[in-house]
């Protein structure tokens, strides 16, 4: 019985569609720009829609939507562009 529903499992694995479920992925829906560190995850998720930061380590954020003055925003030197987004 075992083998067969096996069989069945990976069949039917074969056959399914999957979709992005990741709201926000590139996170340009923001409730502010923030410029520079995050100083504590709690701003992170204040700042970033949708996202939370589970531990207590400080997620870094590059973008283009911040000020060029800032040392996250992204100018291609030294930090890579966006596959997708801003």
């Amino acid at each position: 019985m075992r083998p067969i529903l096996l069989l069945i499992g990976l069949i039917l694995s074969g056959q399914s569609f999957a979709q992005n479920l990741v709201p926000n992925p590139s996170f340009e829906e923001v409730n502010f720009d923030f410029c520079g560190l995050f100083p504590s995850p709690e701003k992170f998720e204040a700042s970033n829609k949708y996202w939370l930061a589970p531990t207590s380590c400080r997620p870094d954020i590059y973008s283009q939507i911040v000020d060029t003055s800032c040392w996250n925003y992204i100018s291609g030197v030294g930090n890579p562009f966006p596959r997708t987004g801003k």
